[in-house]
């Protein structure tokens, strides 16, 4: 093999996959094989194959998914994409896998499963079968400017983790054709134990025996168990002991241990203008949109080589022309309860799909448009659906590069509209469809005090029905402020299990997961019904957090 200056030119079998795949959701990493039911190409098998792709799903997930599973010998041989995003990039660099995109057309309609395809990164050339087709992707840039700082590290004058981190930003900045780096505000690292495996301990623990140091404000991601209640809630012993161990790495390097998926909630806030760089989907839509910040949909391992340098590229919502909005979407409903909000970025998602779409909302309710419901639709926008993956919208009159539409779309015409009517927020609804007995109800994931507090109000003076397990969600932060309000008695009296630090999408603990198998959910969140859809053992749906509540006390929905 000939190496090209972002990766080997090689050839293989191309395996087709028509709808976006989740690399840890929807693949078995210790086969390869494509296990999301209903899945189009459900049981085909990855191994080996030139993955070709239209667009890019999920969120932090993705990244430490396909390292481990090529460290399995069961990755892929190289990736195709019409459009990528971020996340995937950075998985792909830290699993030597080649990646291209941002072709002339859209790979998934002129390849075929079976066909014979030949990629060159260096050049931006995929060839199908012998030169029969030819696509034009984007080629990886060489002119990467750098600061003396960033000189010093590259060189390795700030130690060999630090030169280590350089390379890889410097390859993602190629692969993207970034010309700089700026200087980060703060970082946001660090999944659930769910997520990493023995290659992510050892890469950590290979980082800090190298003398590896985060070099700017760092806070982490929510985890896979209830420190303090983990035996009560039934977490496997060695899941709370491993995220334990997880967690202490990332302290020693020196992150602060917040443990939640809104930094935001938890004093990591960027000013208008500041980059970041944020290992959770939500959180990054959030930076974008909400506060202004500059993000890119990054892993939440692969921002450890932007916390130890403090640095980030400067492409896609780093750069004023990517953050202008381009699909004008109209709210021609009005959202009734919060998981409206869930459902409202649920469709949008699906209907645009694509990373670099930037929508336009007009007609949010600007008097519920806080930073909880807004949290909802960022929690969506990005991931818990079968679709695409955004990165940023704009509101009007809400959000602070949106005082005006002309000022969204940074003074253009957008390219599409979308009409959001009542229907089009069913869809998310009835693609959870379920109507009947259930055993197990989860409320929230980061549930703030205040979300907290109304939750306790609906339970106040009921019973959860004998057989049901109702679990509300918060972060161990906000555990003495539940105490302190009265909360966490009420919602013990009602016969509710308090979980803090994890969302059931994070969960860790083989057993524990296991001991979920034939259970039937409801919900407030679809992007945590998504996880549980994700397994075929699990029926999950999705109502608003009242009906969740009755669920609990009646069994049903």
């Amino acid at each position: 093999m000939s190496e090209g200056q972002d990766g080997p030119v090689i050839e293989g079998e191309a395996l087709v996959v028509t709808e976006p795949i989740h690399f840890l959701f929807d693949v078995n990493r210790n086969t390869g094989e494509l296990n999301q039911k209903g899945h189009p190409q459900a049981g085909q098998n990855i191994a080996g194959k030139i993955l070709v792709h239209s667009a890019a799903k999920g969120g932090i997930a993705n990244h430490p998914a396909i390292p481990a599973m090529a460290a399995n010998g069961k990755g892929p041989k190289g990736l195709l994409f019409y459009r990528t995003k971020p996340d995937i990039v950075q998985g792909a660099i830290a699993a030597g896998i080649p990646i291209m995109d941002r072709f002339d057309k859209d790979p998934t309609t002129v390849i075929r499963t079976g066909d014979r395809v030949r990629m060159n990164p260096a050049t931006g050339v995929a060839e199908v079968n012998g030169g029969k087709v030819t696509l034009m992707g984007a080629r990886p840039s060489t002119n990467v400017r750098l600061a003396p700082d960033e000189e010093r590290m590259l060189a390795g004058k700030e130690g060999e983790v630090a030169k280590w981190a350089m390379e890889m930003l410097i390859k993602e900045a190629q692969f993207w054709g970034a010309q700089d780096f700026a200087d980060l505000f703060s970082a946001h690292v660090g999944p659930s134990v769910l997520y990493v495996d023995e290659w992510s301990f050892q890469w950590l623990e290979d980082l800090i025996n190298r003398g590896g140091k985060f070099r700017c404000y760092t806070t982490t991601n929510c985890v896979g168990v209830d420190y303090d209640s983990w035996k009560e809630l039934g977490f496997d012993e060695d899941a709370a002991m491993t995220q334990a161990r997880f967690s202490r790495l990332l302290a020693r390097m020196g992150a602060v241990l917040t443990e939640c998926l809104a930094p935001y909630f938890m004093g990591n806030v960027p000013r208008v203008g500041e980059h970041v760089a944020w290992g959770e989907s939500n959180a990054v839509v959030m930076a974008n949109s909400y506060f202004g910040g500059r993000a890119n949909l990054l892993a939440s391992l692969g921002a450890v080589a932007n916390a130890i340098t403090g640095k980030v590229p400067r492409y896609g919502f780093a750069l004023d022309e990517y953050r202008r909005g381009n699909v004008l979407v109209e709210l021609k409903t009005p959202l009734k309860h919060e998981t409206d909000w869930d459902a409202l970025g649920f469709f949008v998602n699906k209907s645009l799909r694509r990373y670099d779409r930037v929508p336009v909302f007009l007609n949010l309710p600007r008097k519920e448009a806080n930073m909880v419901n807004i949290k909802r639709l960022t929690s969506t926008l990005p991931s818990g659906g079968p679709s695409g993956s955004l990165g940023m919208f704009h509101g009007i009159g809400i959000t602070p590069e949106a005082k005006t539409l002309e000022e969204a779309c940074h003074g253009q015409i957008p390219e599409d509209k979308l009409y959001v009517e009542p229907k089009d927020l069913n869809v998310c609804y009835e693609y959870f469809g379920y109507e009947g007995d259930v055993n197990i109800v989860w409320i929230g994931d980061a549930n703030t005090p205040q979300e907290m507090a109304e939750i306790a109000q609906l339970f106040a003076g009921k019973k959860v029905k004998p057989g049901v397990t109702c679990w509300v969600f918060t972060n161990a932060a906000w555990v003495p402020v539940c105490n302190h309000m009265g909360i966490t008695e009420t919602l013990n009296e009602a016969g509710c299990k308090i979980c803090a630090g994890p969302i059931p999408g994070s969960f860790g603990g083989k057993n524990f997961r296991n001991s979920l198998s034939g259970a039937k959910v409801v919900c407030d969140r679809p992007k945590v019904a998504y996880w549980g859809k994700s397994r075929e053992d699990i029926v999950t749906t999705v109502r608003p957090v009242a009906e969740c509540v009755r669920a609990a006390i009646t069994g049903r929905v």
